[in-house]
């Protein structure tokens, strides 16, 4: 995450990252609560980027944001570190063959979307 961060502020990239992280407890009482922000976060962007790391997979909102992101019609993109490939991907990133590239390509990759 401290990667995209950086890069958002690196003028030379030609994207924009807005870090909309849930400061609440992923595990919180209100599970609700928290899927509707990030709901509502989602519909604000026009690509949802993922970033993959090998305990990405372990996440048990990953799969949720992606479906999410899916079924607002979202285009959605793996991203992971130059020369980290992560051994395991989230389910739904298979489920719905989404690309995944490593961080020097994701510009090119997020304009190829479409």
């Amino acid at each position: 995450m401290n990667l995209l961060r950086g890069q958002a502020k690196n003028e030379n990239v030609p994207l924009e990252f807005n870090d909309w992280s849930v400061s609440e407890p992923i595990n919180s009482e209100r599970a609700t609560y928290i899927k509707q922000k990030i709901s509502d976060r989602i519909s604000q962007c026009s690509v949802t980027v993922v970033f993959l790391s090998d305990s990405t997979p372990s996440s048990p909102w990953v799969d949720w944001e992606i479906e999410e992101s899916i079924r607002q019609g979202k285009k959605v993109i793996g991203v992971f570190p130059q020369d980290s490939d992560p051994r395991a991907r989230p389910k739904a990133i298979d489920k719905y063959r989404i690309k995944c590239v490593p961080w020097p390509a994701l510009a090119d990759a997020i304009s190829s979307l479409g």
